[in-house]
C-alpha cells in the first residue's frame, strides 16, 4: 500500500484523529444549539473549526448560531467561508442570506436566497425563506436606499424593482 490511509492523513504525531476530534465538537455544538446556548454553541463550533478549518458545515453551523445571538456581521464572515469551500452547496447562501437580513441588507439578501435557488432549484426551504423575506419587506428600510432592483427566480427571469422617495423614505 502506498501513502498513509485517509484516517492516518489526518493523524497527529501523537496519535490524535483530529477529524474525530472535530467531529465530536460540531456534535457538543448541535447539541448545544438544539438547546438554545448558542454562545456555548459557537464555542464548541469555534473549536471544531481550529481542528478542521476547511469543513463547510462547520463554518456553516458557526454562522448559524451566531446570528441566533445577533452577531449578524461573524455570521456573514462564517456563511462567507461555507460559500467558499462548498459554492454548490445552498445551505451557505441560505446562511448568507440570513445575515444579510438580520443586518437589515435585504435587496442583498434576496440576491443571495436567489443565487441559493440557482445552486439548488427544488430547495423548499430556500424558497419558502425568499418568500418570507420579500413578504417581509418594507419599502426605504435600507440606509440611502433610493432605489434597488433585485433579480429573483431561479435565474435572474424575474426583476423587482423597487423606488423610494430617497434616502429612508418611500413612495407610498
Amino acid at each position: 500500500m502506498d501513502g498513509p490511509t485517509a484516517t492516518e492523513f489526518h493523524t497527529t504525531a501523537a496519535g490524535v484523529d483530529v477529524l474525530a476530534m472535530a467531529d465530536e465538537c460540531k456534535a457538543q455544538g448541535n447539541a448545544a444549539f438544539k438547546e438554545g446556548r448558542y454562545e456555548l454553541a459557537a464555542q464548541h463550533f469555534s473549536a471544531a473549526i481550529a481542528l478542521d478549518g476547511s469543513n463547510a458545515v462547520l463554518f456553516s453551523n458557526r454562522s448559524g448560531a451566531y446570528a441566533s445571538l445577533g452577531s449578524y456581521w461573524e455570521a456573514l464572515a462564517d456563511a462567507e467561508k461555507a460559500i467558499a469551500l462548498r459554492p454548490d452547496w445552498s445551505k451557505g447562501f441560505s446562511r448568507k442570506g440570513a445575515a444579510l437580513y438580520g443586518l437589515g441588507r435585504y435587496a442583498e439578501a434576496l440576491n443571495t436566497y436567489d443565487a441559493g435557488l440557482a445552486v439548488e432549484p427544488g430547495s423548499q426551504q430556500m424558497g419558502q425563506v425568499w418568500i418570507r423575506v420579500v413578504g417581509n419587506w418594507r419599502f426605504g428600510v435600507e440606509q440611502g436606499s433610493g432605489s434597488c432592483r433585485v433579480a429573483v427566480g431561479g435565474g435572474g427571469d424575474m426583476c423587482v424593482e423597487l423606488i423610494g422617495a430617497g434616502a429612508g423614505g418611500a413612495r407610498g
